[in-house]
């Protein structure tokens, strides 16, 4: 019976299970370290952010992190994707895609007070650099269905957008 090997990290707010694998080609070496691991989470939090069932393969070689097959439950719903990070320049490209995201969640995480109800999905692509908004760029698609704001109902509204140096567009906006 082979046992299956894994390492368990806790924290007050985070608890993982983590998968090494061997890789024997190429040979990692102290210069050119390879890694590559299955990582499950029944939970994490950072400040008032939470999620659950969080899943990942992540692979490291050549001064690159990529994270695939990423999945987590928030906000009522499931985000998925993959992300790339260059560790040397910290730029990073991602793909996510949301389903079924609560809006009146998410609003209330960002402690507003507009009233929207409905399911949000999309496909968003995300291109940056560190923390350096200025560097931002993303665009995607994103539908709403059963919106609800403050008595004004709409069943299904789509659109795309793109995001760069500080300004929103908006393309294609349809509402019914």
């Amino acid at each position: 019976m082979q046992t299956e090997k894994y390492v368990r990290l806790s924290f007050p707010s985070f608890q993982a299970r983590i998968n090494p694998k061997i890789i024997n080609s190429p040979p990692s070496t102290a210069k050119n370290p390879l890694g590559e691991a299955d990582i499950f989470s029944p939970y994490a939090a950072y400040s008032d952010f939470a999620a659950n069932n969080i899943s990942a393969h992540l692979n490291y070689g050549d001064d690159r992190i990529y994270l695939t097959d990423v999945s987590a439950e928030t906000f009522g719903g499931t985000l998925t994707g993959d992300v790339a990070i260059y560790a040397l320049t910290q730029a990073y490209t991602a793909n996510v895609k949301a389903f079924d995201i609560d809006a009146a969640q998410i609003l209330s995480y960002a402690d507003s007070n507009v009233d929207l109800n409905g399911k949000i999905s999309g496909d968003v692509s995300i291109n940056g650099t560190g923390a350096d908004l200025d560097k931002l760029k993303l665009f995607g698609s994103a539908e709403m269905s059963r919106a609800d704001f403050q008595g004004f109902v709409i069943d299904d509204a789509k659109t795309s957008f793109y995001y760069d140096n500080k300004i929103l567009k908006i393309d294609n906006l349809n509402a019914v």
